[in-house]
């Protein structure tokens, strides 16, 4: 519920609004001291967005919401390899862009733009690095899907990972097994493989 946005005595706005918290239980927020009467409506209108798990909000916005709802989940140090790659990376070309609103064709730009990048040394991303942070975003869009059900999963259907160049499967050779001896069990379960 949309509440009204009020002028306070010197001069700045605020903003108050009623949610609902995780267990259920009514809340009441007030955000004091914004600038401008636009603000205050845009704090309101993304805080609820927030807190009602609608994906009405921006990617940097959700990147928050992410961050608390995985942190416990993991490790320190695998968070903070996350949180690196999350900043760095996602939230500069996604960061302004509602949820709702990223479309396939946004993540394959997003996919372009880290294979030309180069670092100081003029060096390109290795592709294992390039696959690593596609995997993050893909994460993020994993969890607003199971959690918050946005059915438009852009990750998914932008098509390949970002990487520099395919690298080839390799086969398995059956030159492996010539001049081995194999134990008794490790032939028996190639001789049943075969069939």
């Amino acid at each position: 519920m949309k509440m009204p946005v009020y002028r306070s005595e010197n001069g700045t706005f605020y903003s108050q609004c009623f949610y609902r918290d995780g267990r259920g239980a009514k809340r009441h927020k007030v955000k004091r001291g914004l600038a401008t009467e636009h603000e205050a409506l845009m704090w309101e209108k993304d805080f609820l967005a927030v807190h009602n798990g609608t994906m009405d909000m921006l990617f940097a916005d959700f990147a928050d919401v992410y961050a608390t709802e995985i942190k416990p989940r993991i490790r320190e140090h695998t968070w903070l390899t996350k949180e690196y790659m999350i900043k760095d990376k996602i939230i500069p070309f996604f960061g302004k862009t509602g949820m709702s609103e990223i479309k396939p064709i946004d993540v394959v730009r997003w996919q372009n733009q880290l294979i030309d990048h180069k670092d100081a040394n003029g060096k390109p991303c290795s592709a294992t690095y390039l696959r690593t942070i596609n995997n993050r975003l893909n994460a993020i869009f994993n969890h607003v899907e199971r959690y918050y059900d946005l059915t438009s999963d852009a990750a998914k259907r932008s098509g390949p990972k970002a990487t520099r160049s395919p690298m080839p499967r390799r086969r398995a050779s059956r030159r492996w097994y010539r001049g081995r001896t194999l134990s008794p069990k490790r032939a028996f379960s190639i001789m049943h493989r075969v069939r």
